[in-house]
């Protein structure tokens, strides 16, 4: 039977004896809807803790990043430094090679070597002072300025020159 008894009573009616069946009253119950959904204080607690993680795993990769970057641009400025200390080297090894060179050069164009290699070798004679003179010219070798030019020097000569060019 769906009706609960709370208890059995009897009673008698014109000489008869009948039991009845009294049902349970029950309070009248609140629609869910209208007291509002209930929510666990365990799921809001839960909820929180999974935000916060959610929160510090994005964080973390962001300065995992950061993190990485700067090891990046540690890295890219020792291979700087590296790169530089090579150039260093390789540039004391050049002037070491030119200092070197230099002597070797000085030493292979000796003056006095030279003048022995002419005489000797090439039959050469040491010049004497009367074969060194100046050739004289005669005047009409000179340059002469037209009287032009100087008409151009005053202050519309620009102008003139301008002019002349395009006669």
């Amino acid at each position: 039977m769906a009706v609960s008894a709370l208890r059995k009573e009897s009673y008698i009616y014109a000489g008869a004896a009948a039991e009845e069946v009294v049902p349970a009253v029950r309070p009248a119950a609140i629609p869910r809807e209208a007291a509002g959904p209930r929510v666990s204080p365990f799921s809001v607690i839960g909820g929180a803790f999974i935000a916060f993680l959610a929160a510090a795993c994005l964080f973390s990769r962001i300065e995992l990043m950061d993190i990485s970057a700067d090891i990046t641009g540690v890295r890219s400025g020792v291979r700087r430094i590296r790169s530089r200390a090579g150039i260093a080297e390789k540039l004391d090894a050049r002037r070491a090679e030119n200092s070197a060179l230099r002597v070797e050069y000085e030493r292979a164009f000796d003056l006095k070597e030279i003048e022995r290699y002419a005489v000797e070798e090439l039959g050469m004679a040491r010049a004497q002072n009367a074969a060194l003179r100046g050739a004289e010219t005669a005047p009409e070798d000179k340059a002469v300025i037209p009287a032009s030019a100087k008409a151009a020097e005053g202050a519309g000569g620009f102008m003139a020159w301008i002019l002349e060019y395009f006669k």
